[in-house]
């Protein structure tokens, strides 16, 4: 079922904006993980905007929450790629 699964996403995230950070990451995640890649990288920009560079030695990275959506899809999709490799050499 992907649509309960875009509204959890989106009820995490907006606790992650009101009460702690680490669960908009979850919102990120559970968002790239059943596909809905374009709220995924929507929620990053936010998450983003809302928090802002980060402090210290990672002062370079603009855009962490959006970077980190991207390597999120971005395994996702590698990941069921070699599932799926790997699940139809098996079958034959």
């Amino acid at each position: 079922m992907r649509f309960p699964s875009f509204w959890i996403s989106l009820l995490l995230l907006i606790l992650g904006f009101l009460v702690y950070w680490p669960l908009g990451v979850v919102a990120i995640f559970l968002a790239a993980l059943y596909h809905h890649f374009i709220p995924a990288i929507i929620y990053g920009a936010f998450m983003d905007i809302l928090y802002g560079p980060p402090p210290v030695f990672l002062h370079f990275l603009h855009i962490p929450f959006t970077l980190l959506t991207v390597v999120f899809v971005v395994v996702i999709l590698f990941a069921e790629r070699i599932l799926r490799r790997r699940k139809s050499a098996a079958t034959l």
